[in-house]
């Protein structure tokens, strides 16, 4: 398989401040970076994401497809592929990076090709319900139905080692679900219950049923 590159070739992508343009503002809105999640066994890439502040280092937000891959690979190491952008800027080299290491043969854990999100946005009851009436009726390709199989089959529980066993033997061993006295109380409270009477309807049906039964495999039609 081809060998990624290590980085994208990003002309055009960084902007400068303009003359007249609050320098502030360029500031806060250009704290996005891209970046890659490589594996610590291999040095492959598996992941590509956008984020701000400590995104890049974090584990948690991640799907369990992701955590398979780290926990297999002993961890993983962060490599900026861009940084000091904005958000627009960020979607469209995400999408390119993904696009880019796919054409080579790498697999990625990313299970769209990137773009999605938008910082600190929270959507109205009216924009959510806009959301969900124009995704109905719709269905995944059959490569996107195939990502999110393998995503799961990565998500399936280990079987418990011998090890975890025995500490959650230890941790349940000397405990008593319901005490004497507490036994001696259902038990009394079971005898006071008192059961209504059958009606004449429910006799009628249990006998009728009875009757079938044992009726049943014998052939009243013969002598």
């Amino acid at each position: 398989m081809t060998q990624p590159p290590s980085a994208l070739t990003l002309e055009g992508h960084f902007s400068t401040p303009s003359q007249g343009v609050d320098s502030m503002s360029i500031k806060n809105s250009n704290r996005f970076y891209v970046y890659e999640h490589i594996r610590a066994d291999t040095g492959a890439v598996f992941y590509v994401g956008k984020g701000t502040g400590k995104r890049a280092r974090l584990v948690y937000g991640r799907s369990e497809y992701w955590h398979r891959i780290v926990t297999k690979s002993n961890g993983f190491t962060v490599r900026m592929i861009a940084k000091d952008i904005d958000e627009q800027q960020a979607h469209s080299i995400e999408i390119k990076r993904i696009a880019e290491l796919r054409a080579l043969g790498v697999v990625l854990c990313n299970l769209t090709d990137g773009g999605e999100g938008c910082a600190g946005l929270i959507k109205s009851k009216e924009t959510i319900m806009k959301i969900a009436a124009s995704n109905t009726g719709k269905t995944h390709s059959t490569e996107t139905r195939a990502k999110i199989s393998a995503a799961r089959k990565m998500a399936k529980c280990k079987p418990l080692t011998d090890e975890h066993k025995a500490k959650i033997s230890a941790s349940l061993t000397g405990r008593t679900t319901i005490s004497l006295e507490g036994r001696a109380r259902l038990s009394e409270a079971q005898k006071k219950r008192k059961r209504k009477p059958l009606s004449e309807a429910t006799r009628a049906k249990i006998s009728a049923s009875k009757l079938a039964n044992a009726h049943k495999g014998i052939d009243l039609t013969s002598d």
